[in-house]
């Protein structure tokens, strides 16, 4: 009887955890040259990037902060590079944050929405909960880095659903650090893949997470009449992504391990 309650202790833990399924890095290319007609030629070589782990960017965020502390933010970033699966440079087909390169990957949002946790002196600290990040492909030359209208000029990419998150702001030095976590709601038709040769956008979102983390650098910053603030910070922070397993998965692995434990308990009685 103990072991069958083993068993069953184990299968309820499958069960229960499978929402909180540990971040682990996909290794993943891209196929530029897929996202348009207009995109057949004109890349460093194929249009298929080497094997990458993770992408490098940087991004400008004005974050309104009520006298409830109630908190939204609006910004704009750009891809700044890819990093290999290895640590090496790898081939990333010509991307670059400025018009020299062959494309630009920008992004932006403005319905970021967070509150402040606690205040200790001129620490701030919040938690975000919701929002959404649209990316766009840029090859035309229209982005220009100055007008922040420009980041959703291109052909649309993907978009992140922020799902939680942490900030962290000293309003005296304009130190902090931040951090989001999310999944990729929607991807285009054959351009992100897995190391496994999986089109991202055959898989169902919520098993695509991603989560950003990097610092937080005040501005300017801006107090008005009633007390709430506004806070234009920058940052140099990465994305990484994890293909995480369907929860039908974790059912199913949970039933066959019950299901064991009924045959271990008939063998016990016979």
């Amino acid at each position: 009887m103990k072991k069958l309650l083993g068993f069953l202790i184990i299968g309820v833990f499958f069960l229960a955890s499978s929402n909180a399924f540990a971040f682990t890095e996909t290794n993943w290319y891209w196929n530029v040259s897929n996202v348009s007609t207009a995109y057949d030629t004109g890349w460093d070589a194929d249009g298929i990037t080497s094997l990458m782990k993770s992408i490098t960017y940087y991004a400008i965020t004005t974050s309104n902060i009520d006298t409830g502390g109630n908190i939204t933010d609006k910004g704009v970033g750009v891809f700044t590079g890819m990093t290999s699966y290895n640590g090496a440079t790898g081939d990333n087909e010509g991307l670059s944050d400025s018009l020299n390169g062959d494309y630009q990957i920008t992004f932006a949002w403005n319905d970021i929405t967070g509150k402040v946790d606690n205040q200790i002196g001129t620490m701030v600290y919040a938690s975000y909960s919701t929002g959404t990040i649209n990316f766009y492909l840029n090859k035309d030359k229209s982005y220009d880095p100055a007008l922040s209208s420009t980041y959703t000029d291109g052909d649309y990419l993907f978009s992140l659903a922020i799902t939680g998150g942490n900030y962290s702001l000293d309003l005296s030095s304009g130190d902090g650090e931040y951090s989001l976590e999310g999944y990729v709601s929607y991807v285009v038709d054959d351009f992100w893949y897995t190391e496994k040769n999986t089109d991202l956008s055959d898989l169902s979102a919520t098993t695509i997470s991603m989560i950003s983390h990097g610092d937080n650098n005040q501005a300017d910053i801006t107090t008005n009449p009633d007390g709430s603030l506004i806070v234009i910070s920058d940052h140099d922070s990465s994305f990484e992504i994890a293909v995480v397993p369907e929860p039908a998965t974790f059912t199913l692995l949970g039933l066959s391990l019950i299901g064991f434990a009924g045959i271990a308990r008939k063998r016990c009685r016979s």
